[in-house]
């Protein structure tokens, strides 16, 4: 089953979409849409990354991705209200930008 959650006032729309990479070993993929306009801010259903957690503060929502198996370090990725963007260490990236950035995590 999916997990769909909003944030930002209802302006950002985070589904978590789960998929078997092994016996008993699942990824929750993230996409991040912005809900108005149906911007994908990012897809990565289908691929390595993990959903490990969402935190809403100060109009800044904050994801916490890992990439299975989980034997490297995490990322952590941030939207600004109103922002069609997401940062990754402070460096705005639109989709298919971040997405080929990513790739490059080991």
């Amino acid at each position: 089953m999916d997990e769909v959650s909003t944030y930002l006032d209802g302006q950002i729309r985070v589904t978590a979409i789960p998929h078997e990479m092994r016996m008993s070993h699942w990824v929750y993929a993230p996409k991040v849409e912005e809900v108005a306009s149906g911007n994908v801010l990012l897809d990565l259903i289908g691929g390595l990354w993990d959903l490990a957690g969402a935190k809403e503060e100060n109009e800044v929502l904050t994801l916490a991705l890992r990439k299975y198996p989980g034997d490297s370090e995490g990322v952590s990725l941030s939207v600004r209200k109103g922002k069609s963007v997401l940062y990754l260490k402070g460096k705005a990236y639109e989709a298919v930008a971040l997405k080929k950035e990513l790739e490059t995590y080991r």
